[in-house]
């Protein structure tokens, strides 16, 4: 669906930036990093001799990632000084790949290699050819998280690794253990928060022809605007001056007359006075 030059009209639209953050978040447990790399690895041993050699070093580096998000989820943190230990960690998305020493490989190649590969559709028609070794484990992890068939592990890691290349003020990490008694392989998580919903809306707002938020409960629209349109300076002002405008000419204690404030040619307001 394209919506190059479209007219989209988003209604209820103060539900917006609520919306876009919670389909941005994701999470990744272990049991779907473990899924995904015994899928790797039976793609890697079946095809490793007709592979070329970028493949092979692109599915290493994969391979590397994997491990090294398990090792670091499998960890359980440890008391000190008859402390208890965080069960929790937030972390900026920078850190975490530090932290996993993933610092020297390019996530930009690795999804450009994904989506080009269609890596995780290929894997997929391995999820129900596993060893019976697998299977075990699979059984046994599905106590606390069923893994779908019809859906591809890596296809979930390539949604976290996607976030990971955005910037802090876009979401954090955090970084989840289960208590004593759970079981650490079937619970620990990575967790991806999205907190700013603005560059959700950038490709949006840049393709289509122009954005209606409807809504009657939109006002003060200035705080709508700052969720939205953080990174648009003019936006911003403009939403800032129209709200005061709105505001002079809008008494809240009667009905008034239908307003209409456009301050720039990028951004109109429009009040029925209800």
């Amino acid at each position: 669906l394209s919506i190059k030059g479209a007219l989209i009209v988003v209604d209820e639209a103060h539900n917006t930036p609520e919306t876009l953050r919670a389909l941005s978040s994701c999470s990744l447990s272990l049991a779907v990093l473990k899924a995904a790399l015994d899928q790797l690895l039976a793609y890697n041993k079946k095809y490793s001799g007709r592979l070329a050699g970028r493949n092979v070093f692109y599915l290493g580096q994969i391979r590397r990632i994997l491990t090294t998000m398990i090792r670091f989820l499998k960890r359980r943190p440890k008391s000190r000084d008859g402390v208890e230990p965080q069960r929790k960690q937030m972390l900026d998305a920078v850190d975490l790949i530090f932290k996993l020493k993933l610092d020297n490989i390019n996530l930009f190649s690795i999804l450009r290699y994904l989506e080009k590969s269609r890596l995780s559709q290929k894997l997929l028609g391995f999820m129900n050819f596993q060893t019976s070794r697998e299977e075990v484990v699979s059984d046994k992890n599905s106590k606390d998280q069923k893994l779908s068939k019809h859906v591809s592990s890596m296809s979930f890691v390539e949604t976290f690794l996607d976030r990971l290349t955005g910037t802090s003020r876009e979401g954090k990490v955090i970084a989840e253990w289960p208590d004593e008694e759970d079981s650490c392989s079937s619970t620990a998580s990575f967790r991806f928060v999205q907190i700013s919903s603005a560059s959700q809306l950038d490709n949006i707002a840049k393709e289509a022809h122009a954005i209606v938020l409807a809504g009657g409960t939109l006002r003060p629209f200035s705080h709508v605007a700052a969720e939205l349109f953080a990174k648009d300076a003019e936006v911003m002002v403009a939403a800032s001056k129209a709200e005061a405008e709105l505001s002079d000419t809008y008494d809240h204690a009667t009905n008034g007359p239908p307003s209409s404030v456009q301050v720039t040619p990028s951004l109109t307001t429009f009040t029925c006075g209800h």
